[in-house]
């Protein structure tokens, strides 16, 4: 078989597709343009771009969103798809992270000892997790791995999930109404998958409910209205929001910018220029650890694939 690796320019993946390579050589493995490829292992694909592989039978992704695959065209020409399970610990980390920085104040604190060598006494008083009331939102593995790490804190956890699952204890209580797991959060992560139901899933009334709570937005932008989020921010219905997935994106993004230039804002709005907002540039999984796992995720599952062939 042919395989692509269309656009794989990290230096782990392709240090390991070369070495993959190697100890499959019945296969024939190109990073340039193949049009005849049986197999494309890539992170982005749109329709237009299924329609260049007349002879392509399956794509192999060393990430977990779908988002960035025409999917219903995939599945329309029938062509087998493979993600990989990911690096829950490490998002679920960089999500702790966020919180803390935003309800310790530690950004805005860095940020005015640094800029203006202030000390900041006046607005000093920062908020512990410690004893917390949280609310995740996605009790998958993501979810179920933040609220490991939020025990020893003392949290009281509250999940919202659709979906019935086996949490193993992870949470206080589970519950499938949105409203009724965030009423009273002091902190809310937001870890759901993206899809039709999810979109914007909190807007304008549910901002309203968080009413001096802290935000974290661990998994995709649009989980959140934008517009509802730029007021709940400039009129302090938020206590605090942190984030690592964004609206806007620059073009040479590493994992595929959908902005027409690099010096895009990460919204539109500028509510994350606010000092209660703390930014991350989509940085959740970006470790050497963690871009090591996806790689090897993947190409297990392309090695099986290979050998059935």
């Amino acid at each position: 078989m042919i395989v692509y690796a269309k656009g794989m320019d990290n230096d782990i993946y392709m240090r390991r597709i070369k070495e993959f390579a190697k100890a499959n050589p019945r296969h024939r493995f190109t990073s340039k343009g193949e049009r005849n490829a049986d197999v494309v292992l890539t992170e982005e694909l749109s329709t237009e771009e299924i329609g260049l592989y007349p002879k392509l039978k399956a794509v192999f992704a060393p990430i977990v969103g779908k988002n960035k695959f025409a999917v219903k065209e995939l599945e329309r020409r029938e062509i087998k798809t493979f993600f990989i399970e990911g690096t829950p610990e490490i998002v679920a980390e960089h999500a702790l992270a966020l919180a803390l920085a935003v309800m310790g104040k530690i950004a805005l604190h860095d940020r005015n000892m640094k800029e203006r060598d202030s000390w900041s006494f006046d607005d000093s008083y920062w908020d512990s997790l410690f004893g917390a009331k949280a609310a995740i939102l996605g009790a998958g593995r993501i979810g179920g791995m933040i609220a490991s790490y939020l025990r020893p804190f003392k949290c009281d956890i509250t999940a919202f999930d659709k979906r019935s699952r086996e949490c193993g204890g992870l949470f206080d209580r589970t519950t499938d109404d949105l409203r009724e797991a965030i009423s009273g959060a002091e902190v809310i992560f937001a870890a759901l998958e993206l899809n039709d139901e999810t979109f914007h899933i909190i807007g304008k009334e549910e901002l309203e409910l968080m009413k001096g709570a802290y935000l974290i937005n661990i998994a995709r932008a649009e989980l959140v209205d934008e517009e509802a989020l730029d007021f709940a921010v400039k009129n302090c219905l938020l206590k605090g929001f942190a984030a690592d997935p964004w609206y806007e994106y620059p073009a040479s993004y590493p994992e595929g910018g959908s902005g027409a230039c690099d010096d895009c804002a990460p919204s539109r709005f500028d509510f994350y220029k606010s000092p209660r907002v703390v930014c991350t540039p989509h940085t959740g999984t970006q470790t050497l650890r963690a871009r090591e796992v996806y790689i090897s995720q993947i190409l297990r599952r392309l090695e099986s694939y290979l050998n059935a062939g």
